[in-house]
């Protein structure tokens, strides 16, 4: 027993402190640049001892549980090791430089971080470079190199943006050209054993949060038994939506140009005409917080509060209905999903949660107001700034149907925090406001755990996916933006709340409430404080 409660102490720890490191380490990094927090905190060797320590100790302490009697959740714990094994891997033997080549050239080398040289076992020459463009525009569409490899004999492949060329264990990536349009600068990438380990790792999280579900002793399932049309909801949104970005098909050239020249005149005049969301945002907001207090502080179901409820699921469809218009014309006018910047996204978050409202509130009275907070909110956000309306080609790291997928996961995450936040407070208010309200906490926490496993759990698989987008296109799966740090740091603190069988105080209503409602400050952080404070690759969204 004390060997037991050694490791969880030595485990829950270690994973507390490196999330308290990675904090100050996005903060470091913004006072003393990139290089020095990548070099004094996140590739250093202390730290990346403090990861396997914590690892080990939290592979001794499942054991110690006999958590092999359980093996859905052995396997959920051990992909995280497989996925930092292949990270050991890859920072230990792999390899990754930049090369130049001209039309015409050949080399049979490429330049190391470190300046230096590494030899292929063959040679490699340009054929060709192009840059597609969208017809009409001078606005590039996409970065292609034509390479003839020549390994014994003459293979020819290309190069572009979210399309690699392999060979021999070798990666070559697009990252630029020269002026002329007569060079390229190809990243290249070697790392044989590490990328298939992390791969590996993401495959086993990802099969064992699908059968997480189903096993039939978990949390999850206890908390189903009294909510199960809550999660038959979410289900349906996140197959709905993320069925939506995986068949998004960019449309062709010729199309590319009506929409960017500005021939679409009628989707175009009926999308100004409605674009305008402030007064919508300020009426969600106002609605939602109205309907909030009276919940508080009338819980009891009458004649009155069921017409209210009727009138109000009512014009949460109608507000569904006229953001889906929106989002479809946005659609049709830029040629792709319109999931690619920060105005897009929170007018995303705001549809699904009002989506949400009309859906869930007859099972959960809470999701009435929720889910016009939660869409006043968005669309109130979705206003800052002066133009982040305008809708604009994708750039061409960006057309993937792997982005797409990453910010509708990631996404419908947010969304369902955002609920358990509202859910906390609505526990406090009822604490502070009224007496005998045990049973009415206790139910809310049911609530949130409900919606907590698969937030937690589309936030790690939108992190991962994320980072099989980033290995497609840059050649690495991690880089240590802030962006992906404090996601990383979000997913750390939340999946606190799922380990009350490890940390008792999280079975205490009023104390997990509040810890959710504390919760989403990494949240706020991690969309808002990164754009506005931190920067990086990812402050475009």
């Amino acid at each position: 027993m004390k060997h037991d409660k050694l490791f969880k102490h030595l485990s829950i720890g270690q994973f507390a402190l490196i999330t308290a490191i990675l904090m100050v380490a996005t903060i470091m990094e913004k006072i003393h640049g990139t290089e020095y927090a990548l070099q004094n905190i996140y590739r250093a060797d202390w730290m990346i001892a403090l990861w396997g320590t914590a690892t080990l100790s939290g592979i001794v302490y499942i054991l110690q549980r006999r958590m092999q009697r359980q093996p859905v959740t052995l396997c959920l714990h051990l992909a995280f090791a497989v996925i930092l094994l292949g990270a050991f891997v890859t920072r230990t033997t792999g390899r990754q430089g930049q090369m130049h080549l001209r039309v015409g050239e050949y080399s049979n080398q490429y330049l190391l971080p470190d300046s230096t040289i590494e030899k292929f076992p063959f040679s490699i020459s340009l054929h060709g470079f192009e840059v597609t463009r969208y017809a009409g525009t001078d606005t590039p569409m996409d970065f292609v190199s034509t390479i003839v490899i020549y390994d014994n004999e003459r293979i020819e492949g290309t190069v572009s943006m979210n399309n690699i060329f392999k060979h021999r264990g070798y990666r070559f990536y697009q990252s630029g050209y020269d002026n002329d349009e007569r060079g390229t600068f190809l990243t290249v990438s070697h790392d044989p054993w590490g990328i298939g380990i992390t791969y590996a790792g993401y495959s086993l999280l990802l099969l064992s949060m699908i059968l997480f579900f189903v096993q039939p002793d978990s949390r999850f399932r206890t908390a189903l038994r009294k909510g199960r049309n809550i999660a038959i909801i979410l289900l349906m949104l996140f197959v709905s939506t993320t069925s939506s970005a995986r068949n998004t098909q960019q449309i062709p050239a010729k199309e590319n140009a009506i929409a960017l020249l500005g021939t679409n005149y009628g989707a175009e005049a009926l999308y100004n005409s409605m674009s305008d969301n402030r007064p919508l945002a300020i009426t969600c907001l106002a609605t939602g917080t109205i309907l909030f207090v009276l919940f508080c502080i009338n819980r009891k179901e009458n004649r009155t509060r069921q017409i209210l409820a009727s009138w109000i699921k009512i014009i949460a469809w109608i507000t569904a209905a006229y953001l889906s218009l929106q989002i479809a014309l946005r659609w049709q006018i830029g040629g792709h999903i319109p999931l690619s910047n920060g105005y897009e996204t929170m007018v995303f978050m705001a549809w699904l949660s009002i989506l949400m409202t009309p859906i869930a509130g007859n099972r959960v009275k809470e999701m009435l107001p929720f889910g016009y907070i939660v869409c006043g909110l968005a669309l109130l956000v979705s206003t800052f700034g002066d133009s982040t309306e305008q809708i604009a080609p994708l750039a061409p790291v960006l057309r993937s149907p792997l982005l797409s997928i990453h910010v509708v996961v990631i996404m419908i995450s947010y969304t369902l925090l955002a609920f358990t936040m509202l859910n906390g407070i609505t526990a406090v208010t009822i604490k502070l406001t009224r007496k005998n309200t045990e049973e009415e906490i206790a139910a809310l926490q049911r609530t949130s755990i409900l919606m907590l496993y698969p937030a937690v759990f589309l936030l790690t698989a939108g992190i991962f996916i994320g980072a099989v987008w980033a290995n497609v296109s840059w050649g690495r799966y991690w880089g240590w933006d802030p962006k992906e740090v404090w996601a990383l740091i979000t997913m750390l603190v939340y999946s606190a709340t799922l380990h009350s069988g490890s940390i008792k105080a999280m079975r205490r209503p009023m104390f997990f409430h509040i810890y959710c409602i504390v919760a989403f400050l990494t949240v706020l952080m991690t969309y808002f404080g990164v754009n506005f404070i931190l920067g990086g690759m990812h402050s475009y969204a």
